[in-house]
């Protein structure tokens, strides 16, 4: 569970982590609803980086002390099971996907690359 400090000293703690914003922001309207604070937060590379935030993970923060009632009313596990039953992530795997990537982003590049050289090829004559 993240954990940050305020300058006031209130802790605020990470509930969930949706893989897009729109469903980050239901859930913290349906927390608002209740009454209870929470802010989103994206979740790696940001929606700057990639242009489109509805793809980017988000996560739901909320004070420790609301985290509790927040889990109730999303009928989200506790933080303890949840850490139990988390599974490990597979490095293996993980940088078998980050290679993958890496190169289909090297061919598009290069066809893209082709291609406008080919368009102003043909249009500067």
């Amino acid at each position: 569970m993240d954990e940050y400090r305020h300058r006031d000293g209130q802790k605020t703690v990470t509930l969930e982590v949706y893989q897009s914003e729109p469903l980050a922001r239901m859930a913290a309207t349906r927390l608002e609803a209740e009454g209870i604070r929470c802010m989103l937060r994206s979740v790696g590379a940001g929606p700057g980086l990639w242009g489109l935030t509805a793809n980017i993970p988000y996560a739901l923060d909320t004070w420790e002390e609301d985290a509790v009632a927040a889990r109730e009313i999303l009928n989200l596990m506790p933080a303890e099971i949840e850490e139990r039953t988390r599974q490990p992530l597979d490095n293996k795997w993980t940088l078998t996907r980050l290679i993958f990537l890496v190169a289909v982003v090297l061919v598009v590049a290069s066809l893209l690359f082709q291609l406008t050289d080919a368009a102003f090829g043909w249009l500067l004559g």
